[in-house]
Order: structure tokens, then C-alpha cells, then sequence
């Protein structure tokens, strides 16, 4: 149990619990906490089974693995500059941080861009043909559409890249009833996921944890 002290108090910390709140969950004392992670007190096998879930890590790395050196090592690689693209899960992956934000960027312009467009050529073809009829409808309905299309993009970029789909080729067969159901999925799901794409990529800044 050589790291176990430090891995106590640096996943404590990542957790933002305090020892007070920590010490609670697990049913302990604050003062027991506290000589854990000074080193002076080990926790039991029942204590360090309670304690894994609430630290989010399993039971083998937390006994394992020296947390702290691995922190303190992914800190300096990124002092340096290395593996910007694509980090760990500890400090953010800026490629998951980039990949909400684009849509975030995207999701607004899109819309505004289809729904001027679409008012714009409807503007135009009711003077061509002589009639008078609201143009912000079908401008609005058309930036909906346009923007659940990018929903639809982005919800399969992320189920691929998260492993939960993959392509086979007889999805060549579903492609069309796939493709509307995406955008109506994604027509309705942009206010959520615009703000999940915000809450991860600006908030959390592509950390995982």
C-alpha cells in the first residue's frame, strides 16, 4: 500500500469532496480520513471496497497504480506541449474539447445562413409570381431541418468514436430511413445536445471526469 495515501487524497480532491464528505460516504471519522492521506493510518479491504466507487476507479488500479506520479507526469508532458491533440482523461482531451465546441459554432451559423437563405429565395419567388405570403415559416422550418442535419452528423461521429456503432454494410439498405429519422431525432434533441455540447466542451473543457 505504498501509494494508496496519495491516491486517497488526489482522487478525493478530482472527486471535490472534502474529508468531511468523503469521511461520510464511507462512514468514518474526518480525523480517520485525514491520517490516511498524512500516511499514518491504512484503510481496511471493506474500507478501500467502499471507498473505489465513490473515487471512481477500480479497485485493482487504486491499489496499484501511483496516482499522483501520474498526474504530476501528464502535468509536465502538457507544460511542454506534448500530445496537445489529444490528452488524457485526467486533464482533457482537446480533441473532444474542439470536436463540442465546432458544434456549438456550427449549430447557429447554420441556422441563420438556411433560414436567410430560404426567406430570401421564398421572398423572391412570391414577388416572381405575383403573391404575398409569410416567408418566416418555411425560413424557420428550413433552419431546423438544416441544423438537425448537423445534429444528425455529430450524433454519429460521437457513437462512433465512442465505440457504441459500428458501420456494417447493411446499412447501405437503411441509409434513407436512417438519414430522415436522424434529422428528425436531431431536430428535436439540438436544444439538448447544444447545451450538453456546451456543458463538456466549455464548462468541462473535454474532461471525461
Amino acid at each position: 500500500m505504498t501509494n494508496i495515501h496519495t491516491n486517497i487524497k488526489v482522487l478525493r480532491e478530482e472527486a471535490r469532496l472534502t474529508q468531511q464528505e468523503f469521511a461520510e460516504k464511507i462512514n468514518v471519522s474526518e480525523e480517520t480520513v485525514a491520517l490516511w492521506e498524512k500516511g499514518k493510518l491504512d484503510p481496511t479491504e471493506e474500507q478501500i471496497r467502499k471507498m473505489c466507487p465513490i473515487l471512481r476507479i477500480h479497485e485493482e488500479d487504486f491499489l496499484e497504480r501511483d496516482i499522483l506520479a501520474e498526474r504530476t507526469d501528464a502535468g509536465n508532458r502538457m507544460k511542454k506541449g506534448k500530445d496537445r491533440s489529444s490528452y488524457n482523461w485526467y486533464l482533457g482531451n482537446r480533441l473532444s474539447m474542439a470536436f463540442y465546441i465546432s458544434y456549438l459554432i456550427i449549430i447557429p451559423i447554420v441556422g441563420l445562413v438556411v433560414g436567410f437563405v430560404t426567406k430570401t429565395l421564398a421572398e423572391e419567388a412570391a414577388k416572381y409570381m405575383g403573391y404575398s405570403v409569410n416567408t418566416t415559416v418555411p425560413a424557420i422550418l428550413y433552419a431546423v431541418i438544416a441544423m438537425g442535419v448537423v445534429s444528425a452528423i455529430y450524433i454519429y461521429i460521437f457513437l462512433f468514436k465512442r465505440g457504441i456503432l459500428h458501420f456494417r454494410w447493411w446499412y447501405i439498405f437503411w441509409i434513407s430511413f436512417i438519414s430522415v429519422l436522424s434529422i428528425f431525432v436531431g431536430s428535436i434533441a439540438t436544444p439538448f445536445l447544444y447545451g450538453y455540447a456546451f456543458y463538456k466542451g466549455v464548462i468541462r473543457k473535454g474532461k471525461n471526469r
